[in-house]
């Protein structure tokens, strides 16, 4: 079935849950995807920002995702474990921007918010035993894609996603909607809390981010992530991101 859900309005999301609930009596939710996100307007530095323009995306993609899993685990810990003994799984898409700080700033902040958020309910879930040891929060974190997302509007009807990263995404072969849930899929039967989807033509994210660690763990001053062709564009970086796709298309030469 189809639910229209603001997922900002915790009653649209109980609507949901009860829609859902209603539609197929006495079938246990086993999947749960929080997959609602917003990027917000091209840019988004913290001395130029503000409430007002930072709050819709975290309104979204973090109260949203928490206001999800607020109608919908009740139920899915009361149902108990599926007869199949399956375990039921709560997902969380945090985009490869909630491990790594890349641009613009309040849709990573707001991602790194979203994972932090997987493993506080990680935590809780296990803390509760045996009434909820069915049940697992996984976070999904895949690079560029193209998806519906890229066609999504602000509130006042403007496009933000600029329009050279849209055709770079949908017509060079950054990764599809399949290839991020094949490889959902294949992270939760591996069992991992965080599924890291890459592309074989980014650069790949394990070894961002254990560039990240090292530095948190020396205490060296952050490095920014290497610029893949989104990092480029969103920075304004024409030439760069040029560059890139030409590089991506003679590799597959």
């Amino acid at each position: 079935i189809g639910v229209r859900c603001d997922v900002t309005k915790f009653e649209d999301c109980q609507a949901a849950q009860k829609a859902v609930t209603g539609a197929f009596p006495g079938t246990p939710v086993s999947f749960l995807f929080n997959n609602a996100g917003i990027m917000g307007k091209e840019g988004g530095k913290i001395l130029s920002g503000s409430h007002e323009s930072w709050a819709p995306i975290f309104n979204v993609n973090v109260f949203g995702a928490m206001h999800v899993v607020k109608a919908f685990l009740p139920g899915m810990i009361e149902a108990g474990p599926l007869p199949s003994g399956k375990r039921t799984f709560v997902v969380t898409t945090s985009s490869v921007a909630g491990l790594l700080n890349h641009s613009p700033g309040p849709y990573s902040l707001s991602k790194m918010a979203a994972t932090a958020m997987c493993e506080q309910l990680s935590h809780e879930l296990e803390d509760m035993g045996s009434t909820a040891a069915h049940i697992s929060s996984h976070s999904l974190h895949p690079t560029v894609a193209g998806t519906g997302f890229l066609e999504g509007r602000d509130a006042d009807g403007s496009k933000h996603i600029p329009k050279e990263l849209k055709e770079f995404m949908l017509k060079k072969g950054i990764s599809t909607a399949e290839n991020i849930v094949d490889g959902l899929f294949s992270g939760l039967d591996e069992g991992k809390a965080y599924i890291i989807v890459d592309h074989e033509l980014d650069i790949p994210t394990s070894k961002q981010i254990a560039q990240r660690m090292e530095d948190q763990m020396t205490g060296r001053r952050p490095r920014k992530p290497e610029q893949l062709g989104f990092v480029m564009l969103m920075a304004g970086d024409r030439e760069g991101f040029k560059g890139r796709m030409k590089m991506a298309q003679q590799s597959r030469l």
